[in-house]
């Protein structure tokens, strides 16, 4: 069987009793996840967390914008990291290196947590699953952000690059986010940014999609396909 499947299938099955838990936690505010840092890193399985090696920001000081999910702050987390469910954790993900990052306020520093030990994160109530992918082409193993888990699941592979602008007269580097969205439909993955990708993939329900399609009358560019597919992978796991 697929890896991807696998894993996907064990992450489906592991995450969903413990998103009651993980609501809560978004709740807190950034400052309360710093206060309670203090809780996790004193139990001693805590010491888990905390094998990483150190992270430094790598970016330069004429930059536009950060390499960080949503925000340069530390957010307060959920993580299922080395065996164990670990909550209320400050949190940074890093989309250029495809990073987790824990911040430890105790000594103020910044750690990478290993990615090869994050089965999934939770922030800001957006669950990530990491993905072991057999081929680099058709999707790079790492963290996918899961939009849907139904029979067929919908992800999005978040990140960010650099680009070089002149601004003001003045060199500049500014960050832009950049998503690829896939699917994985009966162990089968694939990358999807149009309708008649989708269509190609999602066979036996095809003229259902394509009316479904036109009376919501959905659209795939740039700014609108993430919405757009999530609505037709929605509708064809309800069929």
């Amino acid at each position: 069987m697929n890896k991807f499947f696998c894993s996907l299938t064990s992450f489906g099955a592991l995450i969903f009793p413990l998103y009651t838990q993980a609501q809560q936690v978004l709740a807190d505010t950034t400052t309360e996840a710093i206060a309670l840092a203090a809780v996790w890193r004193t139990d001693a399985t805590a010491a888990r967390l905390l094998r990483g090696t150190e992270y430094l920001d790598y970016t330069p000081g004429n930059t536009i914008g950060n390499q960080f999910y949503l925000t340069n702050a530390s957010q307060p987390g959920s993580v299922y990291y080395d065996g164990r469910y670990f909550t209320k954790v400050p949190l940074l993900y890093d989309l250029k290196l495809d990073q987790l990052i824990l911040t430890d306020t105790v000594r103020n520093i910044k750690l990478r947590l290993v990615n090869e030990g994050v089965k999934f994160f939770i922030l800001d109530g957006r669950r990530f699953v990491r993905v072991q992918s057999d081929s680099a082409a058709t999707a790079p193993t790492g963290f996918y952000q899961l939009l849907l888990n139904g029979r067929t699941q919908l992800l999005a592979r978040r990140s960010k690059k650099v680009a070089e602008e002149i601004v003001q007269q003045h060199l500049s580097f500014i960050y832009k986010e950049t998503s690829r969205l896939f699917i994985n439909n009966k162990g089968k993955l694939a990358e999807v940014g149009k309708l008649n990708d989708l269509l190609a993939l999602l066979t036996d329900h095809k003229p259902e999609l394509q009316k479904f399609a036109r009376s919501n009358k959905l659209k795939f560019s740039t700014t609108e396909r993430e919405l757009s597919t999530i609505q037709l992978v929605e509708y064809y796991n309800s069929l």
